[in-house]
């Protein structure tokens, strides 16, 4: 079915050519961002650029599809420095992950960023099920669930799925970018050490809500089969496997954005044991 919206489409092929764009209806507008990712510092800059246009134009939905070999941990943190540029102080968001069976089953645990695109998704799609075992897709829905139990699973074809079923989440700059007081709120800090946490989707969902808040972040945390080493800067989030982890995390932030008290609050709602130091 044809939805009755604007669509505006952002395509990001990490090889010098486009091979996508001529996929997309002719009547769509396509901004095409190639030879890299758009997360990395190589591209980012201009894709913030692209979607800012974008987003000053009357356009209901923004599709960006990254690359494939993508880690998209920062795409909020991209996406508000976007929203900076224009007058527009929020947006809904919906990360959405495509999965193969046996493509993903057999790249899953060699290429970290699989993992990450399905941690940071707000929905999954099972696809190609019409072309899969019954087994293999069980397979892929229990591996998908051992990364984010909290994403809606859809098994799929050709990724068709009510747009009813989307989930979104707010991404705003209100509180990152508050109006200047014009007191001089210098930063201060909190260090704290965390317990195990439940799997790398609530890591990454920590991260995402403190994002907004703090000026910087870091440290290294685990679950209980794996360590990762986590990182806010200028906005962007970075997570990644590591080989150990010492639990603690060190968070950067200004009065003008929140307290330590806040903080301390959102953390109790991802992980049950921790300490400030």
């Amino acid at each position: 079915a044809r939805l009755d919206v604007k669509i505006a489409v952002i395509l990001n092929e990490f090889g010098q050519a486009n091979v996508d764009a001529e996929l997309f209806d002719s009547s769509l507008p396509v901004d095409s961002i190639q030879h890299g990712s758009i997360f990395c510092t190589c591209k980012s800059e201009a894709f913030v650029s692209v979607l800012s246009q974008r987003l000053r134009e009357p356009f209901d939905l923004i599709l960006i599809e990254s690359s494939g070999f993508a880690d998209p941990s920062g795409m909020d943190a991209l996406i508000r420095q976007a929203l900076v540029n224009t007058n527009e102080t929020s947006i809904e968001v919906c990360a959405v992950s495509v999965l193969e069976a046996t493509t993903f089953l057999k790249l899953v645990d060699a290429m970290a960023m699989l993992k990450k695109q399905v941690a940071t998704a707000d929905v999954i799609l099972l696809n190609q099920s019409d072309r899969t075992s019954q087994a293999d897709m069980e397979r892929l829905s229990q591996r998908v669930a051992s990364i984010n139990d909290v994403a809606p699973r859809y098994r799929t074809s050709f990724a068709n799925l009510d747009p009813s079923d989307l989930l979104f989440h707010k991404v705003e700059i209100d509180r990152r970018y508050p109006k200047s007081t014009g007191k001089d709120l210098s930063a201060s800090q909190v260090s704290v050490v965390c317990g195990e946490w439940k799997d790398e989707a609530s890591i990454v969902s920590f991260l995402r809500e403190i994002a907004p808040l703090v000026l910087r972040a870091k440290g290294t945390v685990k679950t209980q089969n794996d360590a990762f080493r986590v990182q806010i800067a200028s906005g962007q989030i970075l997570i990644e496997p590591h080989s150990e982890s010492n639990d603690t995390l060190v968070l950067l932030y200004s009065s003008a954005t929140t307290s330590a008290t806040a903080l301390m609050k959102i953390l109790e709602t991802y992980v049950t044991e921790f300490r400030r130091i």
